[in-house]
């Protein structure tokens, strides 16, 4: 027998009987760990039990089945407008059937314009490719490896074809070439027939076109390198936003090396402990402060006649001063 929820509620379907669904209900007892007792609202007779015979499996009406499970209206509207309904429900018995239904808030995503763009064929091809032509059931979907033909593919297995892969969540993602949509969940699954919800609509690269690739990473910022320690000169090549500013000079200027001679300084007197006055002559003793220089040609002359006129008084002044202190 066939189990399923539909609508939130879970109901029975045995094989090779009607396409009518027989629910459960509450549940009667439980016996740990292995016996379970349920209600049902309708008695389960298998084929073949009352007729006395085998009669063939009635085929599974698609529509009813993804119409039972709500919020697909606008899918089934679609099928039934384009007759593509009648295509999916020859393809019940085997190899089978694995139809990926849109919900209404997919269709509403895609829009009521885009659809209008397309011409009747690309939509009948748009819905035909919401469909396997093999029986796919959820544990084998993933493991379905390269490019998947869909009934939009026709004699050609090169377009409108998809393909399927389980990404690190374990969800089974659909490759459509101009999206990628992720099964959201099951809504039948019954060999030969399939179905599965999709939240948005496969939009075929043939249609469509591809998927814009995603735009890469801006680069991150540039690192600014530390400026170099400070040396007498700028490297070659150092930019000039990192050369170091020059070093301002020294308030005092350093004293001169050994091997340099010094500098006289004229400003400065010289310290008598250093450099010993030189001893003055007599004449510059008595040399007048103010009038020519001593060193100017015009008194020259003077100077020497003032010198020679006060000896002999200055040598007897001094040997008198010399003969007091004596005496």
């Amino acid at each position: 027998m066939n189990i399923t929820v539909i609508k939130g509620s879970p109901k029975v379907l045995l094989p090779g009987t009607s396409s009518s669904f027989s629910s459960i209900g509450s549940s009667l007892e439980k016996f740990p760990y292995n016996i379970s007792l349920l209600a049902i609202d309708r008695v389960l007779i298998p084929a073949g039990v009352i007729s006395g015979g085998s009669p063939p499996p009635a085929p599974v009406n698609l529509t009813q089945i993804i119409s039972q499970s709500g919020n697909f209206s606008s899918f089934i509207t679609s099928l039934r407008a384009t007759g593509v309904d009648k295509v999916l429900q020859s393809h019940d018995a085997e190899p089978g059937l694995t139809i990926f239904a849109p919900t209404n808030a997919a269709f509403d995503r895609l829009g009521s314009a885009a659809l209008r763009r397309l011409s009747s064929v690309q939509l009948v091809a748009l819905l035909e490719f919401h469909a396997l032509p093999s029986f796919y059931p959820t544990e084998e979907l993933a493991t379905a490896n390269g490019p998947q033909p869909t009934l939009a593919s026709g004699a050609s297995a090169e377009s409108f074809t998809i393909t399927l892969s389980r990404n690190k969540a374990g969800t089974i993602i659909i490759n459509a070439g101009g999206n990628k949509v992720a099964i959201a969940g099951t809504l039948y699954s019954n060999n030969p027939v399939a179905i599965f919800q999709i939240n948005d609509v496969l939009m075929p690269e043939d249609i469509f076109g591809k998927a814009p690739e995603s735009p890469p990473l801006p680069a991150p910022p540039p690192t600014l390198t530390p400026a170099t320690p400070p040396s007498a000169a700028t490297p070659a090549g150092l930019p000039r936003s990192f050369a170091r500013a020059p070093s301002p000079a020294p308030l005092l200027a350093k004293p001169p090396s050994s091997s340099q001679s010094p500098v006289p300084n004229t400003s400065l007197t010289t310290s008598p402990a250093t450099t010993p006055p030189s001893p003055l002559a007599p004449s510059d003793a008595f040399a007048p402060s103010e009038g020519p220089s001593a060193l100017s040609p015009d008194s020259l002359a003077s100077s020497s006649h003032v010198a020679a006129s006060f000896s002999p008084l200055f040598l007897l002044f001094t040997v008198s001063v010399l003969l007091f202190y004596t005496m």
